[in-house]
């Protein structure tokens, strides 16, 4: 949690430069997701490939600076998983952003009778290119670690998004 509110300050401190005010002004709305492949090690376990498809939605509450939520699915033949969580982006320069996130997930394993519910913070680095006025093409890496019961879990992860930006003024 700590990670998380550390990430978060660096986020809106680093966004408050004026580039930011032409490329996404206060009170535009996100809509969009993405689609990914990611890589999940637990300790010494062998790491697990998975695909995933992650919509989000988000509010620019300050020049640059973006809150909202996010969901996410994976899977591959042995596990799913469902879950989601808060993100906060801060657009770095032109459309290069930083994006932290803290969320919950659902897993079930396939042979196992019960479901494993864990929390993660994650950061990503991406970038928006637009593609009219509206639209804007997201690539993003991103790093994620598990908290909790799911403590010595990472996650390594690319994703192409595409997002809707509404009431960009």
């Amino acid at each position: 949690m700590k990670l998380l509110k550390t990430l978060c300050v660096i986020c809106c401190l680093l966004s408050f430069q004026n580039v930011h005010a032409q490329l996404m002004p206060s009170g535009t709305w996100m809509v969009g997701g993405s689609i990914g492949i990611s890589s999940v090690k637990n300790g010494e376990a062998d790491a697990v490939n998975s695909l995933e498809f992650a919509p989000s939605f988000g509010f620019f509450f300050l020049n640059g600076v973006a809150i909202g939520i996010n969901a996410y699915f994976s899977g591959n033949d042995l596990i799913r998983t469902a879950g989601g969580g808060p993100f906060l982006r801060g657009y770095l320069f032109k459309g290069l952003f930083l994006e932290g996130e803290y969320g919950y997930l659902n897993t079930k394993i396939d042979g196992l009778d019960d479901n494993i519910i864990t929390s993660y913070a994650q950061l990503a680095l991406g970038y928006t290119h637009m593609l009219n006025e509206s639209v804007g093409l997201e690539p993003k890496v991103y790093y994620s670690i598990g908290l909790g019961d799911s403590d010595g879990t990472t996650e390594f992860g690319l994703s192409i998004g595409i997002q809707a930006f509404l009431n960009r003024n």
